[in-house]
C-alpha cells in the first residue's frame, strides 16, 4: 500500500514539474516559434524561422516526455 501512495505522489510531482516546464517554454522564443509554425508554415519561413529545426525541437521534447512517461509506466508494472 505504501508503494502505491509513494508512486501516486511521485507521479503527481512529475506532472506538476511537466506543467511548469511547458508553461515556461511557451514564453521562450522556441515556444513562440512553435506557435507561429502551427499557424502558418509559409509565414514562418518568410520571417526567418527554420521550420525543420523547429519541428525537430518539438519532436525531441515530445519524445523526452514520452520516454519519461514510459519509464514510469514500466516502473509501476514492475513494482
Amino acid at each position: 500500500m505504501h508503494r502505491i501512495i509513494f508512486l501516486y505522489y511521485l507521479i503527481l510531482i512529475l506532472a506538476l514539474i511537466t506543467n511548469f516546464f511547458t508553461i515556461k517554454i511557451r514564453n521562450l522564443p522556441v515556444g513562440r516559434a512553435w506557435e507561429a509554425l502551427r499557424e502558418d508554415e509559409t509565414a514562418c519561413r518568410a520571417i526567418g524561422i527554420n521550420p525543420t529545426n523547429t519541428k525537430l525541437t518539438a519532436f525531441a521534447i515530445g519524445a523526452m516526455f514520452g520516454g519519461f512517461a514510459g519509464s514510469f509506466l514500466l516502473q509501476g508494472k514492475v513494482l
